[in-house]
């Protein structure tokens, strides 16, 4: 039995009606025998719909979940079982709950006096009697796809593989000129030299921060200051630009 919302509303009303009910003892005949008559009807309806399973002997292999334990989340994995086994247990099971709700429900109007559960069974039994899918399957002829929730043979829960995305062509020797054409030239390489500009006083090199290109002994003056380390002579050599002109 789902337990939809309008299902679950519509015996939250049947309880509430009950309570005004008066039960004179022409109600209580009349409500047995309807409860009698629908137990009957329902036995046999269950009798007839477990015939049919198994004069149809339908044997392909599926995949079913076992039934959810109370208090467990996942179920187990799948059992491999035939239409015919797994619908004839459902049949099997069906029908057993069916007699007992029918001997509870006669136990506990006759030798307890209760008569409200009598007209609660009879709401609720229909309700359950067609949400059974063999009952729907088999008397009402309704096409029910996977009504089981099974996986035939060669089939599994797995979702197909998501396509990967095709890996880019190999560029082509146009594309490669432009790219080569597009990159920055790479600077070049520079021998630095350990002595000092006395100009910069920083490293110099062939290029120095001066700059301005002299070689290593260009410059008699700047190598000279470097040497000596001569803040004067730097200072001299700083301001004289006719001995290293700038």
């Amino acid at each position: 039995m789902s337990e939809s919302p309008q299902r679950m509303a519509l015996m939250l009303m049947v309880m509430m009606g009950m309570g005004q009910v008066t039960w004179t003892p022409e109600l209580v005949a009349f409500v047995l025998q309807l409860f009698v008559a629908y137990a009957i009807f329902q036995m046999t309806v269950s009798l007839w719909i477990r015939l049919k399973v198994v004069q149809r002997q339908d044997t392909r292999i599926i995949f079913v979940a076992p039934p959810k334990k109370p208090f467990t989340p996942e179920a187990g994995p799948r059992v491999k079982t035939t239409y015919v086994e797994h619908e004839l247990k459902a049949a099997n099971s069906f029908l057993l709950q069916a007699a007992m709700s029918t001997g509870m429900t006669l136990l506990l109007h006759l030798k307890f006096d209760i008569n409200q559960v009598l007209l609660l069974q009879l709401v609720s039994g229909p309700l359950q009697l067609f949400d059974y899918a063999l009952f729907k399957s088999e008397i009402l002829g309704i096409s029910l796809d996977r009504k089981w929730g099974e996986l035939l043979e060669g089939e599994t829960l797995c979702a197909p593989l998501k396509e990967e995305p095709p890996a880019p062509e190999p560029n082509t020797s146009a594309d490669q000129d432009e790219q080569v054409a597009e990159e920055p030239p790479a600077p070049k390489s520079k021998n630095i030299d350990v002595s000092t500009c006395a100009r910069c006083f920083r490293a110099r090199s062939q290029f120095c921060q001066c700059r301005r290109s002299r070689s290593r002994f260009q410059c008699t003056a700047h190598n000279l200051a470097s040497v000596l380390n001569a803040s004067s002579l730097s200072t001299f050599m700083t301001n004289s630009f006719w001995l290293c002109p700038l």
